[in-house]
């Protein structure tokens, strides 16, 4: 979990789209492919951590369900 304070949704997209890239920089070197899926929410008034872990996770799970080095935004 990787927490950002005073993010935007464009950019938590950015930064994720930055590790995938990152990621895939890293299976050149060693050889065999890593995939990554990459979940995250933006935290709104009134949500508690476990409200914000619980976003960030069902979209983690939208992201893998995607395929292959996918990102979701939790949306209600």
């Amino acid at each position: 979990m990787i927490i950002f304070p005073d993010y935007i949704d464009e950019t938590a997209a950015y930064t994720a789209k930055r590790i995938i890239e990152r990621i895939s920089t890293i299976n050149e070197i060693l050889g065999f492919e890593v995939t990554v899926s990459i979940g995250y929410a933006i935290w709104e008034t009134g949500d508690t951590a476990k409200d914000l872990i619980h976003k960030a996770d069902s979209a983690m799970y939208q992201a893998k369900e995607k395929g292959k080095n996918s990102i979701s935004f939790w949306t209600k």
